[in-house]
């Protein structure tokens, strides 16, 4: 009985330690993942731009604030 209640405390704890791991990479590697998405929403801004100077969409163009991307609804209809 005992031996089962210290098996539990140490799988409490090795978990708790994981968590704080997992934790500490995601918060180093933040401001990357951030500058990835920018990145990502300016490649997607450009191209839905060019599309739509090509005839291929239509719309008001893409709205992109900060690290946050939205597409305008409008780009979706193709002519």
């Amino acid at each position: 009985m005992e031996l089962q209640g210290l098996q539990e405390a140490l799988k409490v704890e090795i978990q708790c330690h994981q968590d704080g791991e997992l934790k500490k990479q995601l918060h180093d590697r933040h401001p990357r993942i951030t500058s990835l998405s920018e990145k990502q929403c300016l490649c997607a801004e450009s191209l839905l731009l060019l599309l739509e100077a090509a005839g291929i969409l239509r719309g008001n163009g893409p709205v992109c604030f900060g690290s946050s991307c939205s597409l305008a609804p409008s780009l979706l209809h193709y002519e």
